[in-house]
C-alpha cells in the first residue's frame, strides 16, 4: 500500500463492537517492490472485521456456545456508551438490538430449518451454511485537532457558505466534491429544511476552487453529509435567524411569531399576512429602504463546523449460500444487512451506498484478488485476470434501518458510504464455513475462489 494509514486503522479496530477489557496490537509495517495500492472504501476496516468475527466464530465453536449467544454477551451495552475501545471512542449504539432485528429480517430459523433439513446427498455435493457478521464503522472523520496530533497535516472540519439571491434563490458553496454519492441532495434537503424553503430553490456548487471555501479533510471517510452536512445546518440556522428578522420587520411582527415553510414566512394566526424569500431578496439587495435600522444590504453567511468526534454507524449482514463441493463455487442465496447510520436524509440514497458497497465486498469475498510471482511481478493485469462479480452473482439486498441519531453531530446524522463493504467477507466466509462444517474445513483468507475452496475440501 501507499502508506500504512489503512494498516494503522486495521489494528486500532481489532475489538469491533465488543467490550474486550484486554487487548493489544502490535502492526508492522513492511516496504516491498510490489506496486503500491492506494486507498479503498473501508480503508482497512473490513480486514480488522473479517479477523474479529472469523475469530467469533472459531471462539465459539471451541468453547461449544452460539455464536450469536457470545456475541450477545460481549456487546458494549448501550448504558456505556460513549465508548472508548482501543483508540476511538464510539458514540452511540445499541447491538443486541440491531443484531434481533437482523435475524429477524433475515428470517434466521427459516434458513437454519431449510439447512438442517437436507438430505446427506445434499450436504456432501451442494451443502447450504448460514453465516452473520456484525460491523462498526469510522465516519465523520475529525476533529482537527485530534488529527494534527495524529500526525495529520490537515482538519476535518468542514466550511458551508450561503448566500440569498435578488429572486430568492439560495445558492450553497461547500469545498466537498461530488464523485457519486450524491451528498448533493443530502446537503440541499438540510438547507431547505433548516430555512424553511423548497429544495427547488437551493442550487449546490462544488469544485470551484475560485467560488468554493476551503475543506478541512474534503470528501471521503464518509463525512461528506455528516461534517458538511452539519457545516451547511449551522450556516443555514444563522441565514434563517437573519431571514426571519427582515421578514418580521416587513410584517411588522415579532420573529417569534413568524413561521416559514415553502419560501414563505407568515405571521402565526393571519397565514395571509407573508413576505416571500423573493420579496426579503429583492430588499437585501434593491431595496434597502424596506430593511431593519441595523440591516446591512446583502445577505450572505459562512459558517465551520469541526466536529468534537466521530459519528459509529453499525449494522449487522446475515448471508446464506450453497457450496458445490465439486468445484468449490459458491451461490449467494440469501442477503440481509440491518444498518444504524443515524439519521437519514435520503433512503433511497443510502441504500443505493449499501447495496454498491456490499457488492463491492462480495467481490472482495468471492473474486478479487491480487497474484505476484515470487519476484513481486504483479501476474494480474487487467480485468480477465482481476474478477469483479457481475449481476448474476449479486443477489438482491434485503435491508432495513434503526435510528440512534449521533450525540456528536447536528441532526445526529452518520456517514453511510463504506459502511456495506466491512461485513460481507466475513459473513459469507462465515456460511461457506457452516455449509462446509461436514467437511471441518478452515478458512482463513479471501477471496473465497473455488480453487480455494476446494483445496480446503481436500486437504
Amino acid at each position: 500500500m501507499a502508506s500504512y494509514g489503512p494498516a494503522w486503522l486495521t489494528s486500532v479496530m481489532m475489538t469491533n463492537v465488543y467490550a474486550v477489557p484486554n487487548a493489544a496490537v502490535r502492526l508492522s509495517a513492511v516496504v516491498t517492490n510490489k506496486t503500491p495500492s492506494g486507498s479503498y472504501r473501508g480503508w482497512g476496516q473490513p480486514q480488522a472485521n473479517f479477523v474479529v468475527e472469523r475469530l467469533v466464530e472459531l471462539l465459539a465453536a471451541e468453547m461449544g456456545v452460539d455464536s450469536l449467544e457470545l456475541r450477545r454477551r460481549n456487546f458494549v451495552p448501550p448504558d456505556r456508551f460513549p465508548y472508548t475501545g482501543l483508540f476511538h471512542t464510539f458514540d452511540s449504539g445499541r447491538y443486541e438490538e440491531c443484531l434481533d432485528l437482523t435475524l429477524e429480517r433475515a428470517r434466521h430459523r427459516h434458513w437454519l430449518e431449510i439447512r438442517d433439513a437436507q438430505t446427506p446427498d445434499e450436504r456432501r455435493s451442494r451443502p447450504i451454511g448460514v453465516g452473520l457478521a456484525f460491523y462498526v464503522e469510522n465516519t465523520a472523520l475529525g476533529p482537527s485537532r485530534q488529527m494534527n496530533q495524529g500526525g495529520l497535516n490537515q482538519g476535518g472540519y468542514d466550511i458551508a457558505h450561503l448566500r440569498l439571491e435578488p429572486d430568492g434563490r439560495v445558492t450553497l458553496f461547500t469545498g466537498l466534491c461530488e464523485m457519486g454519492q450524491g451528498f448533493r441532495n443530502g446537503l440541499t434537503v438540510v438547507c431547505a429544511e433548516t430555512l424553511g424553503v423548497h429544495p427547488d430553490q437551493i442550487e449546490v456548487v462544488t469544485g470551484d476552487t475560485d467560488k468554493c471555501p476551503y475543506t478541512g479533510h474534503g470528501t471521503g471517510a464518509s463525512r461528506s453529509a455528516a461534517v458538511g452536512g452539519a457545516a451547511v445546518r449551522k450556516a443555514s440556522r444563522t441565514m434563517r435567524t437573519r431571514l426571519m428578522a427582515i421578514a418580521a420587520h416587513m410584517l411588522e411582527a415579532h420573529p417569534d411569531d413568524l413561521r416559514a415553510a415553502g419560501g414563505r414566512f407568515w405571521v402565526v394566526g393571519s397565514p395571509s399576512r407573508s413576505v416571500t424569500t423573493a420579496d426579503i431578496g429583492r430588499a437585501v439587495y434593491l431595496r434597502a429602504v424596506e430593511l431593519p435600522d441595523d440591516v446591512d444590504p446583502g445577505l450572505e453567511v459562512t459558517e465551520t463546523f469541526d466536529p468534537v468526534g466521530m459519528a459509529w454507524p453499525y449494522g449487522a449482514h446475515h448471508a446464506v449460500v450453497k457450496v458445490d463441493t465439486a468445484t468449490g463455487a459458491v451461490e449467494i442465496l440469501d442477503y440481509t444487512m440491518v444498518h444504524d447510520t443515524g439519521v437519514v436524509l435520503n433512503p433511497m440514497i443510502v441504500e443505493g451506498q449499501l447495496h454498491g458497497a456490499a457488492a463491492q465486498g462480495i467481490g472482495a469475498a468471492l473474486f478479487e484478488e491480487l497474484v505476484h510471482d515470487e519476484a513481486g511481478q504483479p501476474l494480474t493485469t487487467g480485468l480477465t485476470d482481476y474478477l469483479v462479480p457481475s449481476a448474476p452473482e449479486i443477489p438482491s439486498f434485503a435491508v432495513d434501518h434503526m435510528c440512534t441519531p449521533s450525540p456528536v453531530v447536528p441532526g445526529g446524522v452518520k456517514g453511510a458510504g463504506e459502511a456495506g463493504v466491512i461485513a460481507p467477507p466475513a459473513a459469507i466466509t462465515n456460511a461457506v464455513e457452516d455449509a462446509l462444517s461436514d467437511y471441518g474445513a478452515r478458512l482463513t483468507s479471501t477471496p473465497l475462489s473455488p480453487e480455494r475452496i476446494w483445496r480446503a475440501i481436500n486437504s
